[in-house]
């Protein structure tokens, strides 16, 4: 005789034929066990619950139309059923068969000219569970004496099932008892029509189990969506929390494949999202912040015509976007010197999205941000005006950018009195790229040789007779040199761009309380690449709803979170300092 599998002998299962059946307290547990170690998938045939769910629990039906479920002393429903005298009734049947089992339902025909060489898993498996829910009224049991006759004995066993009867009519708390009873196949009762084990968990279509689906689905809620990261994350979760024995390494239900795992990561996006149309998602995620953070400022004008699945009108959409938190940074740094700067390919729209940063104690802190539906001057200069009717007291003295006309000129027109200054990195990469640049004619040493003395203008003091005397003198050698003269095509370019906006990046013309502040805003860009690179997605761009979502719940939270940390790390409440340091310190 062959030895019991496992599951049958932890459960106390008995023999019948290829399969193993027994009363057991818990179906479901017992039923995932089955599974977990067979490595088998099975799908419901039939289920009846006679008015109650499986639970026990008495579904909402009208009265009229419920119907108790009979009561039994004994039973013979596929196996003989009885409880030591306690009536009883049929809660819920249950069965199910193995995912190769019979074609039930007609095949569509295929209206495709393609050759399907495997049109179905379906194999005519007989292998199939059976599952049968009892409920007992063990207060209601019948004590058989040898004093009663067989007629009184039938007497008492009916007034019996009357006042069972009478109770539940009448609503009444009645104790039970449940019993399940179980039919489970063993591995010869598939009788070899497809692979079993360890080889099914691998080579079919086997479902996630719903335990790893919802870890997957809380993962995704946090922001983490990258199907190898996910994957490690459950592996360590299925080690620590399955109870029982182990399920095999192999086994997609618990140790699902990236495929599996990108299906589920996209299920449970399409769920959090409050609707199918990315603005009205936006939208209504936006009002959903505006009832729970009631200090937190929102700005939001979508694009209203056209066909957005297709392609987002990019002329009208704006989103600004500004904490309590950021408005206390910007009141407290941002009126010496701010930065701004735009990143794009964050969502599939390929909209700008940029960020206003202030220099801090510590580091460089982004106090608002904006996406404009183009990078033009009046759509950055309407989304800085919203910004400052938030901070009324905000009054910059000057600002650093890139070279951007728009961006400047949009900045100029908000902040009449700021001075906008060039950043020195972005100076220096575009003489560097024109110069290098082969259709400009420069050799090698005429082009290190112009980059010099380019160099020597931007970093001439100030000082002697009026504060541009050494840059003049810087471009009067400039102009003397046979780079400049022999190449008209340099001259054009210097005097269209850089010569006629000295003030913009030469240091002769920054005022002297500038250079306490910074010269170059790639605190701004570190913070675009820290978004790109650490919060979003790596091989494709997010939906704009999902940017937003990234920013507001979990990219600006995070670096007020540094921010507080460095402060606090630096503070005397953090570590008493060393008695050599200054007090004033």
């Amino acid at each position: 005789m062959s030895q019991s599998p496992d599951w049958a002998t932890q459960f106390e299962l008995v023999p019948k034929g290829n399969y193993y059946e027994g009363f057991v307290d818990d179906a479901s547990s017992v039923l995932e066990i089955h599974k977990r170690q067979t490595v088998t998938t099975w799908g419901t045939r039939r289920s009846a619950c006679s008015g109650y769910t499986c639970s026990g629990d008495k579904e909402n039906i009208s009265p009229e139309n419920s119907k108790q479920p009979r009561l039994y002393w004994t039973l013979s429903n596929g196996h003989h059923v009885s409880f030591n005298n306690t009536p009883f009734r049929v809660i819920s049947k249950k069965t199910l068969d193995c995912q190769f089992g019979q074609h039930y339902y007609k095949q569509k025909e295929c209206k495709s000219t393609r050759v399907c060489l495997q049109g179905t898993r379906k194999k005519g498996c007989p292998a199939h569970i059976n599952v049968f829910e009892y409920e007992l009224f063990p207060e209601y049991q019948f004590i058989n004496t040898s004093e009663l006759s067989k007629k009184a004995e039938i007497k008492q066993r009916k007034h019996l099932m009357d006042a069972i009867k009478a109770a539940l009519s009448r609503n009444e708390k009645v104790s039970t008892s449940r019993k399940c009873f179980v039919s489970l196949p063993n591995d010869d009762a598939h009788e070899k029509s497809h692979p079993v084990g360890i080889l099914s968990g691998v080579g079919t279509a086997q479902k996630v189990n719903p335990m790893i689906a919802s870890k997957i689905e809380e993962f995704v809620k946090e922001g983490i969506t990258e199907p190898c990261e996910i994957r490690r994350a459950l592996s360590v979760y299925v080690k620590s929390h399955v109870v029982g024995s182990p399920p095999q390494a192999l086994d997609r239900a618990y140790f699902p494949t990236l495929e599996d795992i990108r299906n589920h990561v996209y299920r449970a996006k399409t769920a959090l999202q409050l609707s199918k149309f990315d603005q009205q998602n936006l939208s209504l995620m936006i009002k959903e912040w505006e009832t729970t953070q009631s200090s937190t400022n929102h700005y939001f004008r979508p694009y209203k015509s056209g066909d957005e699945s297709k392609q987002l009108d990019r002329s009208e959409f704006l989103w600004v976007h500004q904490e309590q938190w950021q408005k206390d940074l910007l009141a407290r740094y941002g009126n010496t010197i701010w930065l701004m700067d735009a990143t794009y390919r964050t969502t599939k729209y390929d909209l700008p999205l940029f960020f206003v940063c202030v220099k801090t104690n510590c580091n460089y802190m982004v106090v608002a941000e904006y996406i404009v539906g183009s990078e033009g001057m009046d759509a950055i200069a309407e989304a800085l005006r919203i910004i400052k009717n938030w901070n009324p007291s905000w009054n910059p003295a000057y600002f650093m950018a890139d070279y951007s006309d728009a961006e400047i000129g949009a900045l100029e027109e908000v902040f009449p009195d700021v001075l906008v200054y060039i950043c020195d990195f972005h100076r220096e990469q575009a003489w560097t790229r024109w110069v290098r640049d082969r259709k400009h004619g420069l050799s090698h040493s005429d082009g290190d040789s112009l980059l010099q003395m380019l160099r020597d203008c931007a970093w001439a003091p100030s000082g002697g007779e009026g504060t541009d005397q050494y840059y003049r003198e810087a471009v009067s050698t400039l102009c003397s040199s046979s780079v400049w003269k022999n190449n008209p095509v340099v001259q054009n370019w210097l005097n269209n761009n850089w010569l006629n906006i000295p003030k913009r990046w030469a240091r002769a013309f920054r005022e002297e309380n500038y250079h306490a502040a910074c010269e170059t805003n790639n605190g701004t860009e570190s913070q675009n690449k820290l978004l790109k690179y650490s919060y979003l997605p790596k091989k494709k761009a997010m939906t704009l709803s999902a940017l937003v979502r990234v920013l507001v719940q979990s990219f600006l939270p995070d670096m007020h979170q540094k921010y507080v940390m460095i402060n606090l790390k630096a503070s005397e409440w953090y570590r008493q300092y060393n008695s050599f340091v200054p007090v004033y310190l």
